[in-house]
């Protein structure tokens, strides 16, 4: 059976002046009581990340998506700031780097080319089963 997950990454911005700010752990503490596991932090504090479990079909993977972005955008509009989904931020705004060792040695190994890094993505899984056959020869 094929398996399809998707991970959407997501801008926190100011409501005000459009500008990203750093309410990524604020905000993911309250999204994760509703989407669990799903839910992590991205290189910056400006940044957040939905993850879906692995689907069956495209249905049951956009209805997943739809109540996660759904209680993402929630979460963040209960943390005053709104959930963008933008590659890039539009405004502007000061990048600091998400807490843990993960992120720590990102930040420590490439330095200034990740200081103000606040790209997005949306990034696609497929899980394809191995077809074996046996040959003969």
């Amino acid at each position: 059976m094929i398996t399809l997950g998707v991970e959407e990454e997501f801008l926190l911005v100011d409501s005000a002046t459009g500008a990203t700010v750093p309410a990524a752990a604020e905000v993911g503490k309250v999204a994760a009581d509703e989407l669990g596991g799903g839910v992590h932090a991205e290189l910056q504090q400006t940044q957040i990340e939905f993850a879906s479990p692995p689907c069956g079909t495209l249905t049951e993977l956009d209805a997943v998506l739809s109540r996660g972005r759904d209680r993402l955008a929630a979460a963040a509009s209960g943390c005053g700031v709104w959930l963008v989904p933008s590659d890039t931020p539009p405004l502007g705004g000061t990048a600091f780097i998400s807490n843990g060792d993960r992120f720590a040695g990102i930040a420590a190994r490439y330095a200034e080319v990740v200081r103000d890094y606040q790209a997005c993505g949306c990034h696609v899984h497929v899980a394809v089963p191995i077809w074996r056959r046996r040959w003969q020869w």
